[in-house]
């Protein structure tokens, strides 16, 4: 069986996954270039805006773009699970759901308002929490334990 490695640049943990894991079949899920398309169509819908609300600017929209496709690559099968964009007050908001939990990278302009929330539910037990660490890696981190 081949592994993949992965490091994060200036974090000292390093991530280790079976190269040919696979999500179940049958699950809806979304792809980099679907949530790009995504993307492109959210931000430039006016409707998703209220009266005078920022817009996201041009190279924070390339920014999340490429964290969503850099992230494709270390996710089994290059799958995300179903996504949901809405921008907002000049942020991108991207939220991935599953049976289990929730995921929202919230990608502002100012790099310390960047975020991935996420919320795991199992029985009884309600686990949420805040990562500012928002790289691809840590991203499908948490993609892959929701």
């Amino acid at each position: 069986m081949e592994f993949r490695v992965a490091e994060t640049p200036g974090n000292s943990s390093v991530e280790v996954y079976p190269l040919d894991a696979q999500p179940y079949e049958g699950e809806p899920f979304d792809t980099a270039k679907s949530i790009l398309e995504e993307i492109d169509a959210a931000v430039r819908d006016e409707e998703m805006y209220d009266i005078a609300e920022l817009r996201p600017r041009e190279d924070l929209i390339r920014e999340v773009k490429q964290i969503i496709q850099d992230t494709e690559h270390y996710l089994p099968g290059g799958r995300f699970p179903v996504t949901a964009v809405r921008p907002f007050d000049g942020s991108i908001r991207i939220t991935w759901t599953t049976e289990s939990g929730s995921v929202r990278l919230i990608y502002a302009e100012k790099a310390s308002d960047r975020y991935i929330f996420y919320e795991e539910t199992e029985g009884d037990t309600h686990n949420y929490g805040i990562v500012r660490d928002v790289t691809p890696l840590s991203l499908a981190k948490w993609l892959r334990q929701s």
